[in-house]
């Protein structure tokens, strides 16, 4: 396997969800605080949001991408897992995919907290963006290190 750039290994996309370092500290920071919890076999490995993930996604104003409500209109994620986890290659630990993860990118897009590289999957985060990861989720995204 060829070995990632630092930059890389930090902050990338993966198929439109965040990877690298941030892509794990925000899934174990949403863990954490009992945002989502391992759904196991019940989702092919992957994520349940919580009643507590649905009040936190309401207050940063985060599109879950939750799959509507009984009796509620189709939405454009019905099709899909909620989220799934996804095993970061240069760590060797999982990071929120699926719906859930392509709409904790969008919405950290839309607000400015990160920006992508010119024609590549590299990720940086803003001033703003950490300021965000220290408030709704306790990260310390200036001292995250790589492992690399």
């Amino acid at each position: 396997m060829q070995k990632l750039p630092p930059e890389l290994i930090r902050a990338r996309t993966c198929y439109k969800h965040p990877a690298g370092e941030l892509g794990i500290v925000i899934t174990r920071a949403l863990l954490r605080r009992g945002c989502i919890e391992d759904a196991g076999v019940k989702q092919r490995h992957g994520f349940a949001l919580t009643e507590r993930g649905r009040k936190w996604c309401a207050r940063y104003g985060v599109d879950a991408h939750l799959p509507a409500a009984p009796g509620g209109g189709a939405r454009k994620d019905a099709g899909r897992l909620f989220s799934v986890s996804c095993m970061d290659h240069s760590h060797r630990a999982p990071h929120l995919a699926g719906a859930f993860g392509r709409g904790m990118l969008s919405f950290m897009r839309a607000r400015g907290y990160c920006v992508t590289g010119a024609g590549d999957r590299r990720l940086s985060v803003t001033p703003q963006g950490a300021a965000f990861l220290r408030a709704a989720l306790g990260i310390d995204w200036g001292g995250v290190q790589h492992d690399g």
